[in-house]
């Protein structure tokens, strides 16, 4: 009997937790940056472009090989395009991926804020109009989409033309999602990832033993 109210209250627990939501706030402006992940209204972590910045120091340190030490091996080629069926199974396959997630996921995701701002400026007028029109032939389709498959409350999108050869970017946006889709957007994809993971794990025991019979330099 303890035994299964341990497990009641376990899963009882569980259950509230999925229904938590889990929020981002991104503020980029140029140089500085903040990201903030929140859960259930609370901030669980926070990330400034000065902490940013050490990281990735750290990160090349750790990626780059210590002086006359040999780097490491190249890792196994395998042509996963090939092995799903050539470039158009490869495609219907990404489609079908593409709708599960927007179903299933990206429909879920709430943006109660969402603006974005770019300022673009070249050396002379000619290119400032040229900048212009590429930032505005990206932007404005990319809002469109953005704003009619996700959940977007407040927003929006603006490209402004400034001055002195510079691009400036500002950003400020607000996303929640509760982590009961989560789990339900995994289950969606389970049969599709059955489907393809034998050919992918074929496709790997081909590139080994191909390895393996080469001869050694």
């Amino acid at each position: 009997m303890l035994l299964l109210k341990i497990f009641l209250a376990l899963l009882l627990l569980l259950f509230l937790l999925l229904l938590m939501r889990v929020g981002f706030h991104l503020y980029l402006c140029n140089d500085r940056f903040r990201l903030s992940i929140q859960l259930g209204g609370l901030t669980v972590y926070r990330l400034t472009d000065s902490k940013l910045r050490s990281l990735m120091k750290q990160a090349e340190k750790e990626v780059l090989p210590p002086p006359g030490e040999a780097p490491a091996a190249p890792e196994l080629t395998v042509d996963y395009l090939e092995a799903l069926g050539g470039p158009m199974e490869a495609l219907s396959l990404l489609r079908r991926l593409l709708h599960i997630l927007s179903e299933r996921l990206l429909k879920q995701i709430v943006f109660p804020r969402f603006f974005l701002r770019l300022e673009v400026a070249g050396a002379d007028p000619m290119q400032t109009v040229l900048l212009y029109g590429g930032a505005s032939a990206v932007l404005y389709p990319l809002a469109a989409w953005i704003t009619q498959t996700f959940r977007v409350r407040d927003y929006g999108f603006s490209v402004v033309c400034g001055s002195g050869p510079r691009t400036g970017v500002l950003m400020d946006l607000k996303l929640r999602l509760r982590l009961l889709h989560l789990p339900r957007a995994a289950i969606a994809l389970y049969p599709l990832a059955r489907e393809i993971w034998p050919d992918i794990r074929a496709a790997r025991r081909e590139a080994i033993l191909q390895a393996e019979h080469q001869p050694q330099t």
